[in-house]
């Protein structure tokens, strides 16, 4: 515990919690990470479900993808946090000299794959229950599985245009009890219960939430 002369009540109170929203960004990632590539799809994301404004909000993501043609080995993750620098960078309006814009992790739009794009551009999304893949899954209470996502009607799986340029083809999205966990492919894969629970029991166990993995075992 922190000593009451070098820092107040309230100081330790926000510095604590500060460390334990760390900790649970880590692990929400630690989570996207073990899933996406216990299974060898392109990208996950967790959809975080806000109940003051009945949305479901982008809650963190892991690209698992190519970069400039090359399949990622080890860089997933420097990926993966670049691609979120840049969104933050472009949402706050960083720019440099003579108005170009220069973020941080010195990654530019330009920069981006088109599979890229549609992960980053998903960062933007929300969906409020029943619309949309993630929505219907919230909604329902039961895992959507989407085979031919790039052909898909927008009604259905509003990201289908972004989807078809970066030949996203299969996308699954599995309901937790505050969220959704959704993945991405570029293959066509046929729907399989063991890829689904592979996937969410891998997410759970590094996200660490108790009542999650209460709700996991009494749903597929």
């Amino acid at each position: 515990m922190c000593p009451q002369a070098m820092c107040p009540g309230n100081l330790c109170h926000h510095g604590q919690a500060w460390e334990d929203e760390q900790l649970a960004i880590n692990n929400l990632t630690k989570g996207l990470q073990a899933a996406v590539k216990s299974i060898q799809w392109t990208y996950s994301i967790y959809w975080k479900y806000c109940p003051y404004h009945r949305l479901l909000k982008w809650g963190g993501g892991y690209y698992n993808g190519r970069m400039n043609g090359t399949k990622m080995e080890d860089g997933g993750l420097q990926r993966t946090l670049k691609l979120r620098e840049l969104y933050e960078c472009l949402c706050s309006g960083r720019e440099g000299e003579g108005n170009q814009w220069k973020p941080f992790s010195a990654l530019t739009p330009e920069d981006l794959t088109d599979t890229e794009w549609f992960y980053f551009v998903s960062m933007t999304f929300t969906f409020a229950a029943s619309f949309g893949l993630p929505g219907q899954a919230l909604a329902n209470g039961s895992p959507m599985w989407l085979f031919g996502a790039n052909e898909a009607d927008s009604k259905v799986f509003r990201r289908s245009l972004l989807a078809k340029s970066a030949s996203i083809q299969t996308v699954i999205c599995i309901p937790l009890i505050d969220g959704v966990l959704e993945l991405g492919s570029n293959d066509l894969v046929h729907e399989d219960q063991d890829i689904m629970l592979q996937a969410k029991r891998l997410f759970l166990e590094h996200y660490l939430k108790p009542e999650l993995l209460e709700y996991s075992s009494a749903s597929p």
